[in-house]
């Protein structure tokens, strides 16, 4: 499991976690992340998951990285958007769930 937190001066300002998806076929990670209320809405999440991304491509041997949303969160699908995911069929039977996915170009 990997963990990266942002911080402003003393407040936490973001944190993302990720951990390797297991029975897939290709090497993935599945992430989640979260930014504090009064730190919403300033590319803060989108910063993250881009950094992030970056890091695994050029730090891991990771192919693909997962992330689930509910489907109503309109700024998480955006950040997931702006950051090079794709929306996937979800094969979960909850319909208020959506699954993006990024793959990792090396």
């Amino acid at each position: 499991m990997l963990f990266a937190k942002l911080r402003s001066s003393s407040v936490t300002t973001a944190i993302l976690v990720a951990s390797e998806q297991s029975g897939s076929e290709a090497a993935s990670l599945y992430i989640g992340y979260l930014v504090s209320p009064n730190h919403r809405g300033r590319g803060i999440a989108t910063e993250l998951v881009r950094g992030f991304a970056r890091w695994v491509g050029e730090q891991t041997k990771i192919e693909l990285i997962v992330a689930g949303v509910d489907s109503s969160h309109i700024a998480s699908r955006s950040v997931l958007t702006k950051s090079g995911f794709f929306e996937v069929e979800n094969s979960d039977t909850s319909a208020d769930y959506l699954k993006y996915e990024k793959r990792i170009d090396r």
